[in-house]
């Protein structure tokens, strides 16, 4: 799971686990992201975090293996992570719509091609990727948090239809 050192993610990570999964949290905040798994696993849960850096090219796919190599298996990705400001219309700046298209949609297509790789051989996955309504409708969030997830969306329909099959 994707940024899961908080919010949405650590949620979506702790159910998981609570229905008996092993849960890999993936986050670039080192120490919420420790804190995270600290509390989960003095609850009886099983997870194991891992730093990652969905920013930087091919921190998606690194994310991937080294979850891989801590559960033997990857079954099922969430991307939830996203990342930059919220940034009005006349505030967005390059950097910040840089950052929030590579770690919300660059990465998440990149992890979910890493994990249909890995499954290829085992027969299947389950890839969720974590949208927002504004997807679909406009808002007044950041331009480049709409881009984003309207991109992520496409991304899905694109990887059920390629992805299908495996």
């Amino acid at each position: 799971v994707t940024g899961a050192a908080r919010g949405i993610g650590l949620c979506i990570a702790r159910r998981m686990a609570e229905e008996g999964a092993h849960v890999v949290i993936a986050d670039v905040n080192i120490e919420k992201g420790t804190q995270a798994i600290q509390d989960l696993r003095a609850r009886g849960l099983t997870l194991d975090f891992v730093p990652a850096d969905l920013s930087v090219p091919g921190g998606g796919e690194v994310m991937v293996a080294a979850a891989a190599r801590l559960t033997g298996r990857v079954d099922v990705l969430v991307n939830n992570a996203r990342a930059g400001c919220r940034l009005g219309l006349l505030e967005e700046t390059e950097e910040n719509w840089d950052q929030a298209m590579a770690v919300g949609l660059k990465a998440a297509f990149f992890a979910a091609q890493a994990t249909i790789r890995l499954m290829v051989e085992r027969g299947g996955c389950r890839i969720v990727n974590v949208t927002s309504v504004a997807a679909i409708q406009a808002t007044l969030e950041a331009p480049s948090y709409h881009a984003s997830k309207s991109g992520l969306l496409h991304i899905t329909k694109y990887l059920a239809v390629a992805g299908g099959p495996y």
